[in-house]
């Protein structure tokens, strides 16, 4: 399987998509709920469910799908007030970390299956993973001594916000196929 233009636009403005609506939704919510909560973390972030589903639907070629909406995302994050440093490093180690996940999870449950295709459950698992691997990446990037506290929302907010996209994703893939069904032929 070769490059895909297709791919690129689906899985960056997905990536754009997601990111939006955690900034512009989820976020003010969480602060308002929540003010004491970093400004670094999402309690439920759904840009790390597009990133994983990225890698292993397209497998390393993800990283070239993401790139541009993960890129245009960061621009947009770190020239806002309160972020100003916000390091495109951060962006690398979230990537590189559910590329990780996904790879691990594929090499020891795809076996352990008997080759069988990845369940929901086989992409949590690979999302947890990444999330652990990122949570602590991220950690390390933004603060000097982080917190378990911390390590903990990130994985949380990752966690969840895959949770919550493969959950959004079953009900639209139920209601296209109840159209589908009713369409008349």
């Amino acid at each position: 399987m070769g490059f895909s233009v297709s791919a690129l636009l689906m899985v960056s403005g997905a990536y754009i998509c997601a990111f939006a609506l955690t900034a512009g939704l989820i976020t003010p919510l969480q602060q308002a709920t929540l003010p004491g909560v970093s400004h670094f973390v999402s309690l439920m972030f759904l840009p790390h469910g597009v990133r994983v589903l990225a890698f292993f639907f397209f497998g390393w070629r993800g990283l070239v799908y993401l790139l541009p909406g993960t890129l245009a995302m960061w621009a947009l994050s770190a020239t806002s007030d309160h972020l100003d440093d916000l390091h495109v490093a951060g962006t690398a180690i979230s990537l590189v970390s559910c590329y990780i996940g996904v790879v691990l999870t594929t090499h020891f449950l795809s076996s352990a299956s008997s080759g069988r295709l990845f369940s929901w459950p086989q992409i949590m698992v690979a999302g947890a993973i990444g999330s652990v691997a990122n949570a602590a990446g991220l950690s390390a990037l933004h603060h000097s001594t982080p917190s378990m506290t911390l390590f903990l929302a990130y994985i949380m907010g990752d966690v969840l916000g895959l949770f919550v996209l493969l959950l959004a994703l079953m009900f639209a893939f139920r209601a296209v196929d109840g159209l589908i069904r009713k369409w008349p032929r």
